[in-house]
């Protein structure tokens, strides 16, 4: 065999890697093949949020021209550090809390007050991740993604449509939480149509938005972007000018 055949073989091997390790690529991070997967990516994600000692997420609620959007970050290491940030059509409401100071910025109007261990107890309690991201995780589910199909996926984007018929309460949970979770499924069985948006890259969710569609076609939206897990840099701007309170 002449040194040119194998040249030319190797060169083939070469190539053929090359485009397996790029349609793999594809798959990994650009597309979804199933429900199932955009499942065990919301887990992994959810997973890894509740775990963190710092957050930053951001909640946004769309019905007709009404909008509103939350933010929420913390750092809850050695030192305890948060902002909420909620923002509608007047403006804009931020709460910080930061070296035991609880500072208010409401439309405008700046109030500084001292905060107790019990105080910042109850709003690690309220404002954690879980707390923050309840309603819209009880929502999607593992049952929703049991009882919904891929409509379609490419370029880390997938849209997913589920049957609300086919939805379960988990029995797994306590029977005050599948009471609340029975009661959740039959207001989404009044609607006409429930999907969800799904953004992701490298195996984890970075936006869910969910499409209610009731009987009247009114789309009514909720969004839940996954921003960071990273320790969170959290200032007060122009502290002079907060009264205390």
């Amino acid at each position: 065999m002449y040194k040119e055949d194998i040249d030319m073989k190797k060169f083939y091997s070469l190539i053929t890697l090359l485009i397996l390790a790029l349609l793999l690529s594809a798959c990994g991070t650009g597309q979804l093949k199933d429900p199932e997967q955009a499942k065990e990516y919301l887990n992994a994600t959810v997973e890894e949020y509740k775990n963190a000692q710092s957050v930053s997420v951001a909640l946004t609620m769309e019905s007709g021209e009404k909008k509103l959007t939350t933010e929420l970050a913390y750092n809850t290491g050695a030192s305890v550090e948060y902002l909420i940030k909620m923002t509608d059509e007047i403006g804009t409401v931020t709460s910080i809390v930061k070296d035991n100071k609880s500072y208010m910025d409401r439309y405008g109007t700046k109030t500084v007050m001292n905060t107790s261990a019990e105080e910042l107890d109850k709003l690690m309690n309220e404002y954690s991740f879980e707390g923050f991201t309840k309603l819209v995780l009880s929502i999607f589910s593992n049952s929703f993604f049991d009882a919904s199909e891929l409509v379609s996926s490419e370029d880390g984007k997938a849209l997913l449509e589920c049957d609300v018929f086919s939805l379960f309460a988990d029995s797994s949970l306590s029977e005050e939480e599948q009471l609340e979770q029975e009661e959740l499924i039959a207001s989404l069985q009044m609607l006409s149509s429930l999907k969800l948006e799904m953004e992701f890259a490298e195996g984890k969710v970075t936006k869910l938005t969910g499409l209610f569609e009731d009987m009247d076609g009114n789309v009514s939206k909720a969004s839940l972007e996954f921003k960071s897990t990273q320790t969170q840099t959290i200032t007060v701007e122009n502290v002079s000018e907060y009264e205390a309170r």
